[in-house]
């Protein structure tokens, strides 16, 4: 699996600041990690009377309790990944399998 791992992922938290009424939301590196990626389904739905494509990506990432699904992967090429749900990779505490959203 370790030779597979060729994908370099930022693990990036969310801070939400509220000032006189509004907030603002940014994100900071947490980490960086390697994972594998396995595209999955993708289709189209409509989100603020907007046509939206929407891609389930996968990805195999060694085990690490801070990825939970109100943090978000990042890309080399800067694309953000929303991430869905965290499960044990067949069954082993070694790596996980993670869910990921990603909208064009």
């Amino acid at each position: 699996m370790i030779g597979k791992l060729n994908r370099r992922l930022q693990l990036q938290s969310r801070t939400v600041t509220r000032s006189s009424g509004s907030a603002s939301e940014s994100w900071s590196i947490d980490k960086k990690i390697w994972g594998a990626m396995d595209p999955r389904t993708g289709n189209e739905r409509y989100q603020a009377d907007q046509l939206t494509s929407v891609n389930e990506v996968g990805w195999i990432v060694r085990y690490d309790s801070d990825i939970t699904p109100d943090k978000r992967f990042v890309d080399e090429n800067s694309v953000i990944y929303k991430i869905l749900s965290v499960v044990p990779y067949r069954g082993g505490r070694h790596y996980m399998s993670v869910k990921t959203e990603v909208k064009y």
